[in-house]
């Protein structure tokens, strides 16, 4: 498939600046087929009235209420789905991203048949040497989740493990087929955890989790 569909959520509440940042990242992408959608969370600080007009012809999704990390995003996940996107992507709002960081998630989505989804390498906004997340591991004894490599320096870790046990709702991409297969987010969460939750959800039905140390993206 040449240059697949992807439709990337974006979750506002009250946070304009942050918002604002993120779109402008993800318009200077170099990928040449996605759709920016901008979920508002109920939002009273005037912060989607700005964002519609900051970036015309926008797709925004209005909640009356703030319906969650889990809630605001499942609206959206499942209008991206009756559209028919090939791959859907969460991104938080206070990120923003190389320009070419969705060319080598779609690639190994495209190559990996068992592949169900990816996150890129999340590094500190504040101090872009270190890192966020590079995947996780969860310790099902304790059904504790833990980050890999969270506060190294990217010098220092060895990016030869293109797996993981569960990845971060901060940048996930998943293929659409696998959504229909596992289902949306579970909104009895609302916000945090959400992400094992899937991420586990996805391992069950037989399918891997990827990193892709190629593909970077910096988060507050």
């Amino acid at each position: 498939m040449i240059n697949p569909s992807i439709a990337i959520i974006v979750v506002n509440w009250n946070s304009y600046s942050f918002t604002f940042d993120c779109i402008t990242s993800l318009k200077k992408c170099k990928y040449p087929n996605f759709k920016i959608i901008l979920v508002d969370n109920g939002s009273n600080d005037f912060s989607i009235e700005q964002l519609s007009e900051d970036f015309k012809g926008l797709d925004i999704i209005k909640n009356k209420s703030n319906l969650g990390f889990t809630g605001g995003n499942n609206i959206a996940i499942s209008k991206a789905l009756n559209e028919k996107f090939d791959y859907i992507m969460l991104l938080n709002n206070d990120t923003k991203v190389n320009s070419d960081f969705l060319s080598f998630l779609v690639g190994r989505l495209e190559n990996e048949n068992k592949l169900g989804a990816i996150q890129p390498l999340i590094l500190q906004m504040n101090n872009k040497n270190k890192v966020w997340n590079a995947g996780g591991r969860f310790f099902r004894l304790f059904g504790l989740p833990k980050v890999i490599d969270k506060g190294k320096k990217i010098q220092s870790i060895k990016p030869n493990n293109y797996y993981s046990e569960w990845i971060s709702g901060c940048c996930i991409m998943l293929k659409s087929n696998v959504i229909l297969e596992v289902g949306l987010l579970d909104n009895s969460f609302f916000a945090y955890f959400e992400d094992v939750d899937w991420s586990l959800r996805i391992k069950n039905e037989g399918y891997l989790l990827g990193i892709d140390y190629r593909s970077i993206i910096y988060h507050h």
